[in-house]
């Protein structure tokens, strides 16, 4: 993503799966083409006006931020795969796959 084509025009929750070795979607992103995600994170939750400290939860290797409080109750989450790389992730965080957190995310928001 690079900031500037993405500009909704009212606050919006956002939900992040990223793997640290993720090579077709880099975590630390593309100089010139895309944002790292700890910049898209930033970016969303300054647009979405979240708490500027985020909710942390470490299970495993998974490594989970969330950021409350956005203008019209949106959030901005975040599940960092340490040496995750870029498939589809069959993983258990708090006993729920990833769908099953998708699911919930977006039932919610």
């Amino acid at each position: 993503m690079i900031q500037a084509e993405c500009q909704p025009s009212h606050a919006t929750s956002v939900m992040i799966f990223n793997g640290t070795i993720d090579y077709s979607r880099p975590y630390n992103g593309i100089a010139g083409y895309m944002m790292s995600v700890d910049q898209t994170v930033a970016y969303w939750s300054q647009y979405n006006n979240t708490d500027s400290s985020p909710q942390t939860n470490i299970v495993g290797d998974i490594e989970n931020y969330t950021y409350l409080n956005g203008d019209n109750y949106t959030t901005v989450d975040l599940f960092k795969i340490v040496n995750g790389d870029h498939y589809w992730f069959t993983l258990s965080y708090n006993g729920n796959s990833m769908e099953e957190l998708m699911w919930n995310f977006f039932s919610s928001n």
